[in-house]
């Protein structure tokens, strides 16, 4: 990278605005969007999960690691309160 590049990187990063927060689920969200999945997708996502139906799931074993991670933020949400 060259220095020019390197310095209007610095500029734009300078600018972008700073957020804090102490909720697990944003932390979870934010990592999960800015490393491994689109925004997109996780809209998408977020939209599907907040249907008043209940799911059935066809991978016991995944639904329950997703139960136990759920439990888990959940813990910590109650923990900040």
């Amino acid at each position: 990278m060259t220095k020019d590049t390197t310095e209007c990187l610095i500029a734009f990063m300078d600018k972008m605005p700073k957020y804090n927060s102490a909720d697990p689920l944003t932390s979870f969200f934010y990592l999960l969007m800015r490393d491994h999945l689109p925004v997109g997708i996780v809209t998408k996502l977020v939209a599907e999960s907040n249907s008043d139906n209940s799911a059935q799931f066809t991978n016991g074993h995944l639904a329950q690691f997703a139960e136990l991670c759920s439990q888990e933020v959940q813990r910590n949400l109650m923990r900040k309160s």
